[in-house]
């Protein structure tokens, strides 16, 4: 994920425009109360994109993933995972992030941050294509929030994989080998499509290749945080996240999560 801002709309607020990080952005949303249009895929929903963001800034993914499915116990002592609802808190009451902040769009929102009809916006590479030859739209990417380096989150659509006991193993080991061959995606490449492809991304130019900056330094910190969590954890995190971004903090959302996942009839 990424923000995209317009140069001019920001140099009008920030002065120094080296320093614009996520925070910065917020404030000016905050102060001239403007919505923050948000282009995401279908399944993921806001307040769960927020606690993303923090989520992959905050917590260790690789503490999260040796601790998979650990048990109600074990899991209320990883107290890191209450410190980001905490933070998600502090945007809402400090920066005014809230569920009225964001205005749902897609890809085309690039071309209005483009004309300067919104001043930013959060996208994902979904939204490359749009951002080819923009000259007026800049990315926060390796920015800092507080002196920490920004860990986008990598959003992963779908997992291609080969059953240990699937038939036709010699068809289904060429379909790999087409899939991850370079040829195969330099042409998407060359349309301006980003790809997980180092050779594909080779042809990528001005802002399109400064969008590929979170997939080329991807590790594990930046799969987003409920991937490493049992899937029936995800419903209660939606829960809690929409009641933050809402503006009800409980300080226990943590807790409450773990003991609705573990306790709730099967």
């Amino acid at each position: 994920m990424n923000f995209i801002y317009n140069r001019q709309q920001a140099a009008g607020y920030i002065k120094n425009l080296d320093e614009i990080d996520l925070i910065s952005l917020l404030r000016m949303s905050k102060e001239k109360n403007v919505k923050i249009p948000i282009a995401l895929p279908k399944e993921m929903d806001i307040s769960l994109a927020v606690a993303s963001i923090i989520a992959d800034n905050m917590i260790n993914e690789a503490d999260l993933e040796k601790n998979f499915d650990i048990g109600q116990e074990k899991y209320k002592k990883l107290s890191q995972m209450q410190e980001v609802f905490k933070f998600m808190n502090t945007l809402n009451r400090d920066y005014g992030v809230n569920a009225d902040k964001f205005l749902l769009s897609d890809s085309s929102i690039v071309k209005k941050v483009e004309s300067g009809e919104v001043p930013f916006a959060l996208v994902t590479t979904l939204s490359s294509k749009e951002i080819d030859e923009s000259k007026n739209i800049a990315i926060v990417n390796n920015n800092i929030i507080d002196n920490s380096k920004v860990n986008p989150p990598v959003i992963i659509d779908h997992l291609v994989c080969q059953l240990q006991n699937a038939k036709n193993k010699d068809e289904v080991v060429r379909f790999l080998d087409y899939l991850s061959d370079d040829e195969s995606y330099k042409a998407l490449g060359k349309e301006g499509i980003i790809t997980g492809n180092r050779s594909a991304n080779s042809e990528l130019k001005g802002l399109q290749s400064q969008m590929i900056w979170p997939i080329s330094v991807a590790n594990e910190n930046n799969i987003v945080f409920y991937h490493n969590l049992p899937y029936k954890m995800k419903p209660h995190i939606v829960e809690q996240t929409k009641n933050l971004i809402n503006g009800a903090y409980s300080g226990s959302e943590w807790q409450t999560i773990v003991d609705k996942t573990y306790t709730e009839k099967k």
